[in-house]
């Protein structure tokens, strides 16, 4: 069986968490996978996580510094001492569907691959104007680069960790698909794994222009 580190990066989403944490448990028991979280947020999150390590194998840590790329890079950190075959990256905000940790590492066994990716589908948490629901802004194609859903076959991550996730980009965002470009640009293999499935949060304060706008403009 081959071995597999979940990493997620939390800030401040504790009810989120929990709900990400309850939807992973039998997908981590099933595969024997190890759940690596990083947590630079001002309120700790370690009483949520807590409640699943009797369920899972769970490795826990806050990050003092602030910004996204420490958070991931601690997360790696973490996870490459075990010696993963596979790394696997969703977000605190996501719930993965039945069988998403499967279908997409087995995308990578199968394919041979590098690095393999996976559709996001919006979870409105109120019905979302008609504008929002027809522009299918909230959909992230199963082709997009990205955490939100990645596996990383580790022999294939760069050995430097100053290849890792960029600081520059730790206030911004755009870390994730910087990676990845530069992963494809030195050969790496990206398959798709459209039939590994989560689904992203949406709250009502995303559903403005001015936050798709934003957003849009920062992933270029």
């Amino acid at each position: 069986m081959s071995r597999i580190c979940v990493l997620i990066c939390t800030f401040d989403r504790h009810e989120l968490l929990a709900k990400l944490l309850a939807a992973l448990a039998p997908q981590a028991i099933a595969s024997g996978a190890t759940v690596v979280i990083a947590d630079n947020g001002t309120d700790p999150a370690e009483a949520v996580v807590d409640r699943f390590r009797t369920a899972m194998d769970i490795i826990y840590t806050r990050v003092p510094e602030p910004g996204l790329v420490n958070a991931r890079n601690t997360s790696l950190r973490l996870a490459l001492p075990l010696d993963p075959d596979f790394l696997v990256f969703i977000d605190d905000d996501e719930v993965p569907e039945r069988d998403w940790l499967e279908t997409l590492v087995r995308t990578l066994e199968d394919s041979g691959g590098d690095f393999a990716t996976g559709p996001v589908e919006p979870h409105f948490s109120v019905p979302p104007p008609a504008w929002v629901a027809g522009s299918g802004f909230f959909h992230v194609d199963a082709d997009c680069l990205g955490t939100s859903n990645l596996a990383i076959r580790t022999a294939s991550l760069p050995q430097d960790e100053e290849d890792w996730f960029n600081p520059l980009f730790n206030f911004t965002g755009g870390e994730d698909p910087e990676l990845l470009r530069r992963m494809l640009a030195k050969g790496a293999l990206h398959v798709i794994a459209e039939g590994a499935v989560v689904r992203e949060d949406v709250p009502p304060e995303r559903l403005r222009r001015r936050y798709i706008w934003r957003r849009g403009l920062r992933d270029g």
